[in-house]
């Protein structure tokens, strides 16, 4: 594969992860339900690596091995809630039996729970391919909130790798993939197609892919084209002026080419 130009940030997906267990499916993982967050600032994933070095008297003969290996990756959540501080923190409660209300309880090394959870990174690239960073860890490095007027608060989360991906001891999994590779899904369609359509016409799109979450962005001819960041399609659309819609099917992280439909108001 050809080098690339690594550019914007990405998604955290996280879900709970028994050693041993066969691992899951991407479309399994990259569900919105599995979401950590919307993060800020992108992700880290930091590898270092501890070496000895053993040395005769004279200099003349040296041998260097690598005696321990870490891996951490690292966000920062934007987008949080008390479910989101239970995957961060293996002594907290969850208590959802009061309705409208979530109470979460923090510390006491009795509760530890042990849990370890697969962290999925991905990165959408529709020029180049998608990039993907598997680990299966847990947090080590607890959690700071900071509430402070006219920020938004950004839970910084760190989570170490345990070998736990294979037999083999791997600490990260790494994977490129060539734009469109392995999956296919149909082009969204617009219904009624585009050209004149009367004020107030409402647009329906639709997917032949089972399981296809259609995203798009509406515009003037020059809108952009549309990503799982876009808006993400549920109702028919008012047409009230000239405007030009694109939209993308996606199944987990993969999707399909752009429809562009441009609709003129009679």
């Amino acid at each position: 594969m050809e080098e690339r130009i690594v550019l914007g940030s990405g998604r955290l997906y996280i879900k709970e992860f028994q050693k041993g267990q066969a691992r899951p499916s991407d479309d399994m993982i990259e569900k919105d339900e599995n979401l950590l967050g919307l993060i800020q600032g992108g992700a880290t994933l930091d590898y270092a690596g501890t070496f000895y070095t053993a040395k005769d008297d004279f200099g003349k003969v040296s041998k260097t091995i690598i005696t321990d290996e870490a891996v951490n990756m690292k966000s920062g959540i934007m987008t949080w809630s008390g479910k989101t501080l239970a995957a961060l923190c293996s002594t907290a409660r969850i208590d959802d039996s009061v309705q409208g209300k979530r109470t979460v309880k923090i510390g006491g090394a009795a509760n530890d729970n042990g849990k370890m959870y697969l962290l999925r990174f991905v990165h959408i690239d529709k020029q180049d391919g998608d990039i993907r960073l598997t680990i299966i860890g847990k947090n080590t490095a607890g959690f700071s909130l900071a509430f402070v007027k006219d920020k938004e608060t950004v839970v910084d989360a760190q989570f170490t790798a345990q070998p736990a991906l294979d037999n083999e001891g791997t600490l990260v999994e790494y994977e490129e993939t060539e734009p469109g590779f392995g999956v296919s899904i149909e082009v969204p369609t617009a219904t009624p197609p585009e050209g004149a359509v009367e004020s107030g016409t409402e647009i329906t799109l639709s997917c032949a892919t089972p399981g296809a979450v259609i995203y798009y962005n509406i515009g003037d001819s020059a809108v952009a084209e549309p990503d799982n960041e876009s808006t993400q399609y549920s109702t028919p659309i008012a047409i009230t002026a000239n405007k030009t819609i694109k939209a993308t099917a996606y199944v987990g992280s993969a999707y399909s080419e752009v429809l562009t439909a441009s609709y003129t108001v009679e």
